[in-house]
């Protein structure tokens, strides 16, 4: 048994790379505190995903945040849009009627609540040298965006990281369409 002990002994000592030789001993101790930097490993690699995730999730926020501004903005672009064009077909029957142009506009967002103001105005047009004043349909309507959680919550944390918003208090929308005189 001795002598076979002696020769792993010997078979461990052979002289390795650049003439080193390993003693079975030595890679001992090495594999010993392994595992002990392998365990602060862990905790490094948690923290390191924690702050990972914070940013993403900071990152994801902003993405739904500014979505929700633009796809508000859309929504409220349409509804002016779909006020002006039932005030313009109101003439049809006779006199404009403004109040047709709020009510078709707040029908078309109902889960909005808007500001809405419908008027007949006087506009110049430049392609028209006869002509240059001319009548025209305006709407225009306004949201605050305090009233939806989103961009509610949007506001006060970009209030809170950046001293400043980039959410805007309030939102708006006009529309306008030139009336056409009767032939």
């Amino acid at each position: 048994m001795r002598a076979l002990y002696r020769l792993s002994d010997a078979f461990d000592r052979i002289p390795r790379k650049h003439g080193a030789s390993v003693a079975r001993h030595g890679m001992r101790r090495a594999t010993r505190g392994a595992p002990a930097v392998a365990a602060r490993q862990h905790g490094v690699a948690a923290l390191e995903f924690a702050l990972v995730l914070s940013v993403l999730l900071l990152m994801l926020g902003g993405i739904v945040g500014l979505s929700g501004m633009v796809w508000v903005q859309q929504k409220l672009t349409g509804a002016a849009t779909e006020g002006v064009r039932a005030m313009l077909d109101s003439k049809l029957s006779g006199a404009i009627d403004t109040t047709v142009a709020c009510r078709v506009a707040r029908d078309s967002v109902t889960w909005m609540t808007i500001g809405c103001a419908a008027a007949q105005k006087p506009c110049t047009w430049s392609g028209g040298a006869s002509n240059p004043t001319v009548q025209c349909a305006t709407v225009s309507l306004t949201y605050d965006t305090g009233a939806w959680p989103v961009l509610a919550i949007m506001r006060k944390l970009s209030q809170t990281l950046w001293r400043s918003s980039w959410v805007p208090q309030t939102m708006t929308a006009n529309a306008v369409v030139q009336i056409q005189e009767t032939l």
